[in-house]
């Protein structure tokens, strides 16, 4: 996702988990962390099917800098998902297709 995650009291990106070494990043993003469904592929999920799955990480949207989640893009996903980084951040709910490896998924799905 091109948007950043409200942590804390600070806002961090996909960009801020490469600072990390793999072993490190290992841990950041285990299953249970906001991090490996935010950032999968800095997270190295090899499972594309949950590269299609939204985030469910609180993210400040570009345009208004207000933090929101993708259950709020969901109530009016018209007009939510055009905004700037909602597809590749909320890609369940904006049916986003998601190519990595030659594969296409879209839902988690093969598409």
């Amino acid at each position: 996702s091109p948007l950043k995650i409200v942590s804390e009291s600070t806002t961090k990106g996909c960009d801020w988990l490469l600072q990390f070494s793999a072993k490190e990043r290992r841990e950041i993003c285990k299953p249970d962390k906001i991090w490996k469904r935010h950032c999968p592929a800095a997270c190295r999920v090899y499972d594309e099917s949950k590269c299609s799955l939204d985030s469910k990480a609180k993210f400040i949207i570009m345009e208004t800098n207000q933090a929101k989640n993708c259950k709020w893009v969901s109530r009016r996903k018209g007009r939510r998902c055009k905004k700037v980084g909602m597809r590749q951040t909320c890609r369940t709910t904006c049916g986003d297709i998601v190519q990595q490896s030659g594969m296409k998924y879209q839902n988690g799905n093969k598409a």
